[in-house]
């Protein structure tokens, strides 16, 4: 979409300048651009001067030092555009702006959020004007142009006590709760069962967690490779590759592959780190989500429940330019889920038979396990469905009806109804 829109405005004159902040994105467009027969230029710290070509791509970090330089765009594209609150960002799109013809400004992202709360639109203090939403999730598979997923989840996850740091939990903290061998045996232990031998990444707390995890999927007989930041960037492209063409099982890695990395034959993603961040939570399950041929559908094994809070990952989400305020109670309830004895199904507990062989479960009462002991059990769609009927009763505000109202098509004035019939038992409460 960005070769597209760069080179049609290149062919109307228009110098354009589009903005990415990892050098792997960079790249990415590079080759995109040099497989289409595209001249273009590159600003990034292994680019010693600006050509004279009508697209340049950018490294945010180079260009934000050499504004003086560099004449302003026409049109200034920004990739991974919940990014362009920061402060580079900001210079740049500032500088644009200074021009004597201000460039349009075009921002691209699968995540218009931010963990922050920021809002990206003018009114909240962004850069943006107006948002576009194009095909959704749900919609993209439906064509078969996205892989559709099948998610695997614990039954218990402890996560209590973890501190929060800039928003998300602290990765230290997760790292004390999930390397362990027993939990990252269990992940060992279901991507056998489920997915042995395709290609997977696991997501981990830290550096040193991704370490152990691949050294336990080695000592089982399955190639995984650590990959960070700190390694050679011919070393990491090595390894991508391998995994691109199926030469090694997985690779695990922190926080390097969250963006930029298209694998099409990813058919595991393995989640050992709890996240706050609904834009972290759909980038981590959005590597596995390319078609390849001879691929049905991607496994999500989820060993820490980030779906609780997250919901599932090709829910319709409504997404908005202002912004929202920052809340410390779960943004999703819970949704309870049990396993047929019979076959081995997971559906939501208020169900009274399982919807796929009728058994109905006999009605015992045990107190739930201590502490994660590593079982997955598969999470099926009607669980989604719980997800989405539970997250009704956390709207707290006519607003907040009104806006699952739109999404949902329900009748007008159904939001209305429930909040009437809400402030009415309320004032019940208060006279009764």
């Amino acid at each position: 979409m960005i070769a597209y829109m760069a080179i049609e405005a290149a062919k109307k004159g228009r110098r354009i300048i589009i903005l990415v902040h990892r050098n792997k994105l960079l790249k990415q467009l590079c080759r995109h651009f040099s497989k289409l027969g595209v001249s273009y230029g590159r600003i990034s710290a292994q680019s010693s001067f600006h050509t004279k070509d009508l697209i340049q791509v950018a490294s945010v970090q180079t260009l934000v030092r050499r504004l003086d330089r560099i004449p302003a765009p026409d049109l200034l594209m920004i990739d991974e555009a919940h990014y362009a609150q920061a402060s580079s960002w900001q210079k740049i799109v500032a500088w644009s702006q200074a021009a004597q013809h201000p460039a349009l400004l075009l921002g691209l992202t699968a995540t218009p959020w931010r963990l922050d709360g920021k809002g990206l639109g003018v009114s909240a203090g962004g850069c943006f004007d107006d948002l576009v939403i194009g095909a959704t999730m749900p919609q993209l598979i439906e064509l078969g142009l996205l892989s559709p997923f099948d998610i695997y989840v614990p039954e218990t996850v402890e996560i209590e006590g973890a501190s929060i740091i800039g928003g998300d939990y602290s990765a230290k903290d997760i790292e004390s709760k999930m390397d362990n061998s027993t939990i990252i045996g269990s992940a060992v232990e279901y991507y056998q069962k489920l997915t042995p031998g395709l290609p997977a990444i696991a997501f981990c707390a830290t550096i040193k967690h991704a370490q152990h995890v691949a050294e336990q999927f080695r000592a089982s007989g399955w190639d995984f490779h650590c990959i960070d930041g700190k390694m050679d960037v011919g070393e990491q492209d090595r390894l991508l590759n391998q995994l691109d063409e199926g030469k090694i099982h997985g690779l695990s890695s922190c926080e390097l592959i969250t963006t930029g990395t298209d694998i099409r034959r990813v058919s595991n993603i393995i989640q050992l780190r709890h996240t706050m961040s609904l834009t972290l939570y759909l980038q981590m399950l959005g590597r596995g989500s390319r078609i390849f041929e001879g691929k049905e559908v991607c496994v999500s094994q989820d060993h820490v429940g980030n779906w609780r809070r997250h919901g599932w990952p090709d829910q319709v989400r409504e997404w908005s330019l202002d912004g929202q305020k920052k809340s410390k109670r779960k943004l999703e309830a819970e949704v309870e889920i049990k396993q047929c004895k019979s076959c081995y199904m997971i559906y939501p507990a208020n169900v009274a038979r399982c919807p796929k062989c009728g058994s109905v479960p006999k009605i015992a009462h045990r107190p739930p396990p201590p502490e994660v002991d590593g079982r997955l059990v598969k999470l099926e769609k009607q669980a989604q469905e719980q997800l989405r009927r539970n997250q009704m009763s956390t709207a707290q505000t006519l607003a907040d009806l009104e806006k699952i109202e739109k999404a949902k098509g329900y009748k007008p004035g159904w939001a209305k109804h429930v909040w009437d019939a809400r402030m009415a038992k309320r004032e019940k409460r208060k006279t009764g």
